[in-house]
C-alpha cells in the first residue's frame, strides 16, 4: 500500500475553499479525496456514501444536504485519518471549518447489498477520481424504512418514481417482503401511485 501524504491530502481539501458555496460539488470532491484514505480491495472497507448525499446524487440535487454520511468497515482507521487531514471531532461527527463541511461515519456495515454499490467517477480538474455510492435500490429501501417521517416518505417515493424503469423491482420486492406489514403496505401504495401516474400520462 502506498504511504499516504496527509499534508498533501489536507491541501487538496483546502483547495476547495474557493468553491465552498457549491455544496454538492465540494461534497463530491471531498468524498473522492477521503475515499483515498482507505485503500482496500474490499468494497465494504471503502467509505460508501449513504444518507442524504446519496439522495441528492440520485435526484440530481433536487434534494439537498449539507453533510456526508459514510459507511465503512474501516471506521476506526477512517476516523483517525480524518483527523490527520484537518477534520475536527465534535461528538460523533467530524467537521472541517474551512469547508463548512460535516462528515459522519454512520455505521460499520452497509444495510444493503455490497454487490450493488456503485463506483461513481468524479472529475477533479481533469484528474479522474471516484466515490463509492449505495445503490438506488438500497437508498429507496432506507427511505422506506423511515416512511413515518413525511419528508423521508416523499423522497423515497420520488426516488422510486424517477428510477422506476432502471431499478431491480424483484430485488426491492424481495427485500420489502422481509419487512413488517406497514412497510410492505407503504411500498404497495408507492407502486400504486406510480402506476396511476404512468397510466394518466
Amino acid at each position: 500500500m502506498n504511504e499516504l501524504n496527509y499534508e498533501e491530502i489536507k491541501q487538496r481539501l483546502l483547495s476547495l475553499v474557493p468553491i465552498k458555496d457549491q455544496k454538492r460539488e465540494v461534497m463530491l470532491q471531498t468524498a473522492s479525496i477521503l475515499t483515498e484514505l482507505v485503500e482496500s480491495e474490499q468494497v465494504g472497507a471503502k467509505p460508501i456514501i449513504v444518507g442524504g448525499l446519496s439522495v441528492e446524487i440520485y435526484t440530481a440535487s433536487d434534494y439537498t444536504t449539507r453533510d456526508i454520511d459514510f459507511v465503512t468497515s474501516s471506521s476506526t482507521l477512517f476516523a483517525e485519518r480524518l483527523l490527520k487531514v484537518g477534520f475536527k471531532k465534535e461528538g460523533r461527527i467530524y467537521f472541517m471549518e474551512e469547508l463548512e463541511l460535516v462528515v459522519d461515519v454512520v455505521a460499520n456495515f452497509l444495510e444493503g447489498d455490497y454487490n450493488r454499490v456503485q463506483k461513481l467517477p468524479i472529475d477533479m480538474d481533469g484528474r479522474l477520481s471516484y466515490v463509492f455510492l449505495i445503490s438506488v435500490e438500497d437508498i429507496i429501501l432506507d427511505r422506506l424504512d423511515a416512511f413515518e417521517n413525511e419528508d423521508t416518505r416523499y423522497w423515497g417515493l420520488e426516488l422510486l418514481t424517477r428510477w422506476y424503469d432502471e431499478v431491480d423491482l424483484d430485488y426491492l420486492q424481495e427485500e420489502v417482503n422481509k419487512k413488517f406489514f406497514k412497510t410492505q403496505e407503504m411500498f404497495s401504495e408507492w407502486l400504486a401511485v406510480i402506476k396511476e401516474q404512468r397510466e394518466s400520462s
